[in-house]
């Protein structure tokens, strides 16, 4: 070993604990961050936990009160603080309503059940629903993001009759969705036996599904990544039709 390599390693072990210190004391304070600090982001708007028939919700809300209602859905894993820039420009015109979805956030973490149901877009659905009748809301227009998204499709479904309006950002289109992932066989391999590892899960694909991937002509069989996002890439919007 050089002498500089020597010296360097030697500076580096010494400076080693000072920087673990650093970052350990820069986690333990973002742990303790105080709850008003949060809520810096939203001045003027209210905080409630709503309790659903299958969990307590935590809501902020506010905005113009004689402006038509607007909910407001985050994606994963991201919170009701995910609209900190967007909820005050839309205040000036709507109520505007957030939600840590079940599961996120302050919202309760109930026991997901044998099926687990109480996690399904349905249980968060309609927590949604419940949460906006609690507020006085019987129609209102809703907005979701990401696995917001997925949970105000499956709201525009089951509850087509309390919407006025419906915004969905950034997912693939559910029903194309889900019957592109039916037709892939390493998904029916997850499907059948979801403890699997996905060690296992590539392993199997190696050696049962190991073809070139049509869209970009790469072999697929090491990893169903490529499967996914390339045959999941170029799909185009479709317009949601409640059936």
């Amino acid at each position: 070993m050089s002498p500089k390599r020597r010296e360097f390693l030697k500076n580096s072990m010494a400076l080693a604990p000072a920087a673990a210190g650093v970052l350990f004391a820069h986690v333990a304070s973002a742990e303790t961050e105080p709850e008003t600090q949060r809520e810096e982001f939203f001045n003027g708007f209210e905080t409630e936990q709503i309790k659903t028939s299958g969990a307590t919700i935590k809501t902020v809300y506010g905005g113009n009160r004689n402006g038509s209602p607007v909910l407001l859905l985050h994606g994963i894993p991201e919170t009701h603080v995910l609209w900190r820039k967007v909820a005050p420009a839309l205040a000036q015109d709507f109520f505007v309503v957030m939600t840590d979805l079940r599961g996120y956030g302050d919202s309760s973490k109930p026991p997901g059940g044998g099926d687990h149901f109480a996690y399904s877009k349905r249980a968060m659905a309609q927590d949604q629903v419940e949460v906006m009748k609690q507020l006085g809301f019987e129609k209102f227009a809703l907005v979701g993001h990401d696995r917001g998204g997925r949970a105000a499709h499956r709201l525009a479904l089951d509850h087509s009759l309390a919407l006025t309006k419906l915004v969905i950002l950034d997912i693939v289109p559910t029903r194309r969705f889900g019957n592109r992932i039916r037709s892939m066989p390493s998904a029916r391999i997850i499907a059948r036996r979801p403890r699997l590892t996905s060690r296992t899960i590539r392993r199997t694909s190696t050696k049962r599904f190991s073809v070139r991937c049509s869209c970009c002509g790469r072999k697929r069989g090491r990893s169903i990544a490529c499967t996914t996002f390339c045959r999941l890439g170029g799909i185009a919007p479709s317009r949601l039709r409640a059936r």
